[in-house]
């Protein structure tokens, strides 16, 4: 293999890896809402609050025809980091503010934080309804959900 072929080899491995970890961002803001979907930033210091984990999904079926996916936010420090997340969208906004909520940006869909499939924070969450089994144009659909861990 030449030089030239082996440099442009040695690029797109660069550019994959390097896409491929942002796509799944180990670092993620967060934004406290209501039970209304009002929601505001959290912010410390006049900064965006920002915590460490790694995107996780799993499948959840509905019944034989339907199952829907649901994506997570997998928080380092588990259940007791989401507790203490949400003591401070207390702290700041008021007991109204009960939902601590990740987000890779402004336009992010709204997902949850969780520590493992059995254990997901309250909150709304998009997700797609699928039916695999389905032969109508409409066999996929998204949705909001809302999850409840109280």
């Amino acid at each position: 293999m030449n030089q030239k072929k082996l440099k442009i080899l040695l690029y797109l491995t660069l550019v994959n890896i390097f896409y491929f970890n942002n796509l799944y961002a180990t670092k993620v803001d967060v934004f406290c809402s209501t039970l209304s979907m009002k929601w505001e930033w959290l912010k410390i210091d006049d900064k965006i609050y920002s915590v460490e984990g790694k995107w996780e999904k799993f499948l959840k079926k509905i019944d034989s025809n339907y199952f829907y996916e649901i994506d997570y936010f997998k928080i380092n420090g588990g259940i007791h980091k989401i507790r203490e997340i949400e003591s401070l969208c207390i702290k700041n906004f008021g007991n109204s503010y009960i939902l601590a909520q990740p987000a890779t940006g402004f336009f992010s869909n709204w997902t949850v934080f969780g520590e493992n499939s059995e254990f997901l924070s309250t909150g709304f969450t998009d997700t797609i309804v699928s039916c695999p089994k389905c032969y109508q144009k409409r066999a996929n659909f998204s949705v909001r959900i809302f999850i409840n861990s109280y």
